[in-house]
């Protein structure tokens, strides 16, 4: 995902509780490495192509994700 997005001019950072989260959802799922790989394009990949799509005006260049109220948010720096 960060090679992907740094292709368009974009950097991607993350907070280390991001990785708490997406461990506790893939663990609810008995999938072992397709869970994790599940929930981060559930949680973080299809919401950056949402927004990738959805922007309008200047360029972003710097998307942050990070953990509210035990929920993944993203956020345009």
């Amino acid at each position: 995902l960060e090679r992907r997005l740094s292709e368009k001019g974009i950097r991607l950072s993350y907070e280390a509780e991001v990785a708490r989260i997406i461990a506790q959802r893939a663990a609810t799922q008995s999938s072992g490495a397709r869970a994790i790989a599940r929930v981060v394009e559930d949680l973080i990949v299809a919401p950056i192509s949402d927004e990738l799509l959805s922007l309008t005006g200047p360029d972003k260049e710097w998307i942050h994700v990070l953990v509210h109220s035990e929920e993944i948010t993203l956020e345009w720096i």
